[in-house]
């Protein structure tokens, strides 16, 4: 029996793309992954804002996110970068550091709460990558795409063995996409540590950077891994529009989207692609052709 798992959807999913949460239930149910919702879960917070001011703060919220979990008896699967990161971070920290975990411990008790360091954290691509025989038994559809992929700086900080291994490559050619090369590929997208919020004018300069380059490699579409990530490079295409008159309207997935749709193309019209800035119904069409 595979141990239970709940997405930690975050703020950016629910919020600005609720088909995400929506693709991850429908894998984990084509695929028998025991995954189920539960509720109670915060921001999670966020590393790039709120670890700079405070760890300690920071470490208790990401502590109590853990222990929600730790107390319904699942482990947390991640979609989005950042949360992952501050999830990674204070689980090993708190499962290394007995110390660490008592002083985080009492000031969750005040809260009616407390984290024993049972809960899994996993970020949603390695999970995908692990099931790499359930996906390709399962697909309905060979996604024909040119992909130019995204992994994220929070990501690559923390996994760079499994960036240089291709991992997030491996699973679009098993929907049958071809992953293509760009210079710009392990460029921050430009929202990360902060960087949207303290310093928007560096912010669109990187996602430019970011866009530019992708446009270069004849790419169909943009995969990435992060809520986040997504949210940046889909909305800030139509910013840049409006700002310099020039066409930016490369389509942006989020690998759960684009799974979802291989496992059966007839979700596609389910999962809220009215809430994507770019339109993706041109990369669809090519998809699902």
């Amino acid at each position: 029996m595979k141990e239970a798992i709940t997405l930690f959807e975050g703020c950016i999913a629910p919020l600005r793309y609720p088909g995400v949460i929506k693709a991850f239930y429908h894998i984990a149910s084509v695929l028998g992954l025991p995954a189920r919702k539960i509720s109670g879960f915060s921001c999670c917070p966020a590393p790039g804002i709120f670890r700079p001011l405070n760890e300690d703060t920071f470490f208790t919220i990401a502590a109590r996110n853990l222990a929600v979990a730790e107390g319904n008896g699942v482990s947390i699967v991640v979609p989005c970068n950042g949360c992952y990161e501050t999830l990674h971070d204070a689980n090993e920290l708190l499962t290394q550091n007995p110390e660490s975990r008592d002083k985080i411990n009492r000031g969750l008790r005040e809260v009616g709460r407390e984290y024993h360091g049972k809960v899994k954290v996993s970020h949603v691509v390695d999970l995908l990558h692990d099931n790499l025989n359930l996906l390709q038994n399962n697909l309905k559809k060979k996604l024909k795409l040119r992909v130019a992929v995204h992994y994220g700086c929070h990501y690559i900080h923390l996994h760079k063995d499994k960036v240089d291994g291709k991992i997030l490559e491996k699973i679009l050619e098993t929907l049958g996409a071809t992953p293509v090369e760009y210079g710009e590929k392990t460029l921050c997208c430009g929202a990360g540590r902060g960087i949207r919020s303290l310093t928007p004018k560096l912010s669109l300069e990187i996602t430019r950077s970011k866009l530019e380059s992708i446009q270069g490699s004849n790419a169909d579409c943009i995969c990435v891994i992060c809520s986040f990530c997504l949210y940046q490079l889909d909305r800030v295409q139509r910013e840049l529009s409006k700002r310099e008159g020039k066409d930016y309207s490369i389509p942006v997935f989020h690998i759960l989207e684009l799974l979802s749709i291989a496992l059966n193309p007839e979700v596609a019209e389910n999962l809220g692609f009215e809430t994507h800035s770019v339109d993706v119904k041109p990369a669809l069409k090519k998809a699902l052709t």
